[in-house]
């Protein structure tokens, strides 16, 4: 496809963006997508405001980890956008409970269809964070 795409984040102006850009390397141009409101988790509907997070590609669609919001603070969320639909949606995880975090990294590894989480920043409280060393699937 020659398309690198790019969510949410920090604005110049200090906002914090959930907004969908699009960048074709070949013809060198930007384009905001449009998207529709897909699964909700309760009252979490994506797309949110975050900055902090790892956007990893799994198949047909981008997988939006954690991060940091405005409004919720620490997320602890899995939001997904799938390509083909262009639906955003807030996907339901289980497993170990983990703490909502920011500035981590992740990696799809296919051989186990697993994503791999690791480090960052988690919430001690609502205010205060602390590094972590912890990896997660």
């Amino acid at each position: 496809d020659n398309i690198i795409y790019m969510y949410g984040g920090v604005m110049r102006s200090g906002h914090v963006s959930k907004e969908l850009w699009s960048f074709n390397m070949s013809s060198r141009m930007w384009g905001k997508e449009t998207v529709t409101r897909g699964r909700c988790l309760g009252a979490l509907c994506g797309e949110l405001r975050c900055a902090g997070h790892t956007a990893t590609l799994v198949e047909n669609r981008m997988m939006i980890i954690f991060g940091h919001s405005p409004q919720f603070g620490f997320l602890d969320t899995v939001q997904e956008y799938h390509f083909g639909t262009r639906e955003w949606s807030i996907i339901e995880t289980n497993g170990y409970p983990v703490k909502g975090g920011y500035g981590h990294s992740a990696v799809f590894d296919k051989s186990t269809k697993k994503i791999f989480v690791y480090g960052g920043y988690v919430s001690l409280s609502s205010t205060a964070s602390q590094l972590s060393s912890s990896l997660y699937a």
